[in-house]
């Protein structure tokens, strides 16, 4: 099953996937943006973005009234390091319907005692 510590941090990863998902929908730019490293990159079904400036943009531009979930999260621990990989869909309307699916790949790294993205790919299904 793992070391306690093993467990603490899959916790923690997993609230980092959720706090993503809350700030993004919340428009919680500021928040949403440190939830990455200083250098991270979200790379957007080929459109990266890097840095605090560029993520910021980005979550400013995200359309009202999406919800963001996740699912069948698979974490990899090595260390402060992990590799994620998790199924989304973003849910939009009244009522709420599934509008995009896809399949994150994150690198997440441990910073100053707190799991961040550094860089989370998002590839959308065809």
């Amino acid at each position: 099953m793992g070391t306690v510590a093993e467990i603490e941090d899959r916790e923690e990863i997993r609230e980092l996937l959720a706090r993503y998902n809350h700030t993004i929908d919340a428009h919680q730019s500021d928040e949403w943006v440190g939830l990455f490293t200083d250098d991270g990159v979200f790379d957007a079904g080929g459109r990266a973005m890097q840095g605090p400036d560029e993520l910021r943009a980005f979550a400013d531009g995200v359309p009202v009234g999406l919800r963001h979930v996740i699912a069948n999260e698979i974490i990899e621990l090595d260390g402060d390091q992990a590799t994620v990989k998790s199924y989304l869909f973003i849910l939009a309307g009244k009522p709420a319907a599934v509008m995009t699916t896809g399949v994150y790949v994150d690198s997440v790294r441990r910073v100053d005692g707190r799991w961040r993205f550094a860089r989370r790919v998002f590839t959308p299904d065809t």
